[in-house]
């Protein structure tokens, strides 16, 4: 029987892999993977965004022939060494496009109506409002950064909160642009005429802090940021700054540069210091700022987590596994 290890697995989704148990000895680890827990004979592998397969972890499979990531984005595999040894990868490309854009206008209302603020008034004994004026939405200008099947949905749903949506994609057709009715621009123009900025694009080794001091520099003074993408999209601590000097009115991220190292006690960060980057540090220290924000709204890689999409994710692996294994693979990368 073929070898599957599963990594990122909570007790209670198992249950969404006993096809596999069918065809193969299934170990399931709920921890992320790691030179600690992996299956040196191994033959499939199947884990979430929340672990990191690097080259050192891959060489120590020699029998790894096929890697499902349970997950739209796959950046955080190693595929330099996956080429090397002709490893197939697959991912999940669609499964929350309207799970994470509902998430993406729920921070959108969060933060331009200060609702955490709010939410936390009567527990603080303070009933005054001077500190909870907001903005309205409708009649702002909304500029979408990706307009793949979740920056349409937030499209579609910005525009019943009476906002007017511009979009910025290199893959946006004329036709493409007619069909989800929203005006197609350039990046600069975009940055430059939005009141509120939504990144809905993948992390590729082209667009790493494709938002940067440059680029917000281009932008409307009190403008607003949501990320629900990827956090290396946006340079940390040029947006820091950006907040501190109220360029940036607000900010509301579900992802971070380096968030995998928010949960490290600062001691052990500490510990890892030599083994740890400049750029790295840097990033938890900018990370560590925009907790003591009050104009930034942060949740912890949340937007894709409902039961529905969980199940969604976890039925694609199964299927993309199966197809792997009888030869007719499917969403290879």
């Amino acid at each position: 029987m073929i070898n599957i290890s599963m990594y990122d697995i909570s007790a209670e989704e198992k249950k969404d892999f006993k096809e596999l148990e069918k065809i193969g000895k299934v170990t399931y680890h709920e921890d992320p993977i790691s030179l600690d827990n992996i299956d040196k004979d191994a033959e499939v592998i199947a884990m979430f965004v929340s672990s990191t397969v690097t080259a050192e972890m891959i060489k120590e499979m020699p029998k790894l022939t096929f890697i499902a990531c349970r997950s739209t984005g796959f950046n955080n595999v190693d595929f330099d060494e996956v080429k090397k040894r002709k490893i197939t990868v697959a991912n999940v490309p669609t499964y929350g496009e309207h799970t994470v854009a509902e998430f993406t206008m729920s921070l959108m209302l969060a933060m331009t109506r200060k609702l955490l603020t709010a939410a936390s008034q009567y527990s603080r004994h303070d009933t005054s409002h001077e500190k909870l004026h907001g903005t309205d939405l409708h009649g702002k200008t909304l500029g979408v950064i990706g307009a793949g099947k979740i920056g349409r949905n937030v499209i579609k749903a910005a525009k019943a909160f009476g906002l007017k949506v511009i979009a910025y994609d290199p893959f946006l057709t004329p036709e493409m642009e007619a069909e989800i009715d929203v005006t197609a621009v350039e990046l600069n123009d975009l940055l430059k005429t939005s009141d509120i900025i939504t990144l809905h694009t993948p992390l590729t080794k082209d667009n790493y802090h494709l938002i940067d001091a440059k680029k917000i520099d281009l932008m409307k003074d009190g403008v607003y940021i949501v990320n629900t993408a990827r956090g290396e999209l946006l340079d940390t601590e040029a947006l820091v700054m950006a907040i501190k000097s109220g360029k940036v009115a607000g900010a509301a991220l579900d992802v971070l540069e380096d968030e995998k190292l928010i949960d490290i006690d600062e001691e052990e960060l500490l510990l890892k210091k030599k083994s740890t980057t400049r750029e790295t540090l840097e990033h938890v220290l900018a990370n560590t700022m925009l907790m003591h924000m009050p104009e930034v709204i942060l949740t912890g890689h949340n937007a894709y987590n409902t039961s529905e999409a969980i199940q969604r994710i976890n039925l694609t692996s199964v299927d993309n596994i199966q197809k792997y294994l009888t030869k007719i693979p499917q969403n290879i990368v």
